[in-house]
């Protein structure tokens, strides 16, 4: 089972943008990674996945995996428009977070 814990930032981010816990977990599950970054200082990786909630909107997460593989959610944004071919849900839940895992895994 995936666990994940949210920074203080991201809880923020959140309820600054309006958003549920519920539409993080959508974006993050049926999202698609758009982005790796690698940290100058520490080496860590960071992913950007975009995605949709339920109710349509576009939303980005920011996400690191620790060392048990749990995702951190480090912060969340809205987005502007995504194309539609963003629009509908992945073929399987959480292929997207599988994808953070195994690149995280392959570079440690």
């Amino acid at each position: 089972m995936l666990q994940y814990v949210m920074t203080v930032h991201a809880e923020d981010e959140m309820d600054n943008d309006s958003f549920s816990i519920f539409d993080i977990e959508q974006a993050m599950f049926n999202g698609a990674i758009t982005e790796r970054q690698k940290d100058k200082h520490s080496g860590e990786w960071k992913y950007v996945i975009q995605g949709r909630t339920d109710h349509g909107d576009a939303l980005a997460v920011v996400v690191k995996l620790g060392n048990t593989d749990t995702v951190i959610i480090i912060t969340v944004y809205v987005l502007g428009v995504l194309p539609e071919s963003d629009a509908s849900p992945r073929a399987s839940q959480g292929t997207c977070i599988r994808r953070c895992i195994g690149h995280y895994r392959r570079r440690r």
